[in-house]
């Protein structure tokens, strides 16, 4: 199989895909945090907030320089937000799902021949009960990420 061209237009230097169910509590917190920067209106900068991560997001990943997808972490988390990179698997996965940024990445790089250096940036959850609001634990997380996130893109600029 021969990779899809990759588009010719430059694209975003940084592209941040927050990920989660708006219905479960905390797991809303990757949502968030991309509609939050997608508010500061940065050129340089492309804020995705999506329930899951699907195939579609294969091709922003093409063009981008860089990628920080936004998750909710469960009770094996640390206290404050973490960030770790993110690889694409060394196989492609034997099933058509697409459900975490491994397995997007590696898709990125079967279709484009190429997939941007990426991070997962992990916030800690407490609850995700339906119809709940981030909890404490949550929004002090988001926060700090929120933080993080706006001192790291200024370094890219």
């Amino acid at each position: 199989m021969t990779p899809a061209a990759t588009p010719s237009r430059p694209g975003p230097a940084l592209v941040v895909i927050g990920y989660g169910n708006e219905l479960r509590g905390d797991d809303q917190v990757g949502v968030e945090v991309a509609r939050a920067i997608a508010s500061w209106e940065l050129p340089e900068v492309q804020a995705l907030a999506v329930h899951q991560l699907t195939p579609e997001l294969a091709t922003v990943l093409a063009e981008a320089e860089r990628a920080i997808f936004v998750d909710a972490c469960h009770s094996e988390c640390d206290a404050e937000p973490s960030m770790e990179p993110v690889m694409p698997l060394a196989e492609a996965p034997l099933d058509a799902h697409v459900g975490d940024p491994h397995a997007l990445l590696t898709l990125t790089r079967i279709l484009y021949g190429r997939s941007p250096p990426a991070w997962q940036l992990l916030i800690p959850a407490a609850s995700f009960a339906y119809g709940a609001r981030l909890s404490p634990l949550t929004n002090r997380g988001m926060l700090t990420a929120l933080r993080f996130l706006r001192d790291l893109i200024r370094t890219f600029r």
